[in-house]
């Protein structure tokens, strides 16, 4: 079996077949309550939404990469809604490896203090605002996190999408790394990066709509456009650009395989 399947999809294909039967490898608190704790909830109507602000603490020993936060919103005597996130945070271990400093916020190492928020769509038994509005309960609660050991607590359907997340984004990040490497050696930076930009909108011509290829395409043209063209602009930031998109290569590439971790006693529990 070639190596890079053995060592890069088959994880994900084993998480992934044990969520597609509804089945999740959970303990009795799945072991969360251990690693994160919900510190405090808030919430606000905006529109349709019910936007459900949640403080997140780390009451684990070592840094959480990324975790799955699910807000349930029930109208009394109405049926429960949800909305759910996943914020991955991985990136954070390609600026230290980098020695860049990491933004305020942006780490989730223990003792420090997460905030994410969840927008769950309000039914019309629920509609806000209104002096008739039922009284709602909100409750939030992280169905799985992600460590820097590329352990995993939670969710096998979560762990799955993570996996496949942190998957297409090594790939890109590989891509956009080969891609400033090369213009550093162009004699022309600026017509080297029209001539790329060029040659993905006729990749995106050429695949009509529906075409298993186009949606690759789009979002190849749109990645040259995003982060390799303001790079380019600037020809003396093309080597420290292409080494960060290196380094988040490397560690995408690392944390795409999560290891589920039992602790206590194991029971099987439908993911919701």
């Amino acid at each position: 079996m070639n190596d890079y399947v053995r060592k890069r999809w088959l994880p994900l294909i084993g998480i992934v077949l044990l969520a597609a039967i509804g089945v999740s490898p959970v303990m009795a608190d799945n072991g969360i309550g251990d690693a994160v704790q919900v510190r405090s909830i808030a919430s606000e109507s905006v529109g349709a939404f019910l936007r459900v602000k949640v403080e997140l603490m780390n009451v684990s020993a070592q840094p959480i990469t990324a975790y799955t936060l699910r807000a349930t919103v029930t109208p009394e005597g109405g049926r429960p809604v949800q909305g759910e996130i996943t914020r991955d945070m991985v990136w954070v271990l390609a600026l230290a490896r980098l020695g860049q400093p990491v933004p305020s916020g942006s780490g989730f190492g223990p003792g420090q203090i997460a905030q994410s928020t969840v927008d769950v769509p309000i039914t019309a038994e629920a509609a806000l605002p209104g002096d008739s509005a039922p009284v709602l309960n909100t409750t939030a609660e992280v169905t799985m996190v992600a460590f820097a050991d590329r352990t995993a607590l939670g969710s096998a359907k979560a762990m799955a999408g993570l996996m496949y997340s942190r998957v297409n984004g090594a790939d890109e990040a590989k891509e956009m790394a080969a891609v400033l490497g090369g213009l550093q050696g162009a004699g022309d930076v600026h017509a080297a990066m029209r001539e790329l930009v060029s040659a993905a909108q006729r990749n995106v011509a050429a695949a009509a709509p529906g075409n298993a290829g186009r949606p690759l395409a789009e979002r190849r043209l749109a990645a040259l456009r995003t982060y390799a063209a303001p790079v380019a602009e600037h020809p003396e930031a093309l080597a420290p650009a292409a080494k960060a998109w290196q380094a988040r290569y490397e560690i995408l590439n690392e944390h795409s395989s999560l290891r589920p971790v039992e602790t206590g006693v194991v029971r099987e529990e439908e993911e919701k």
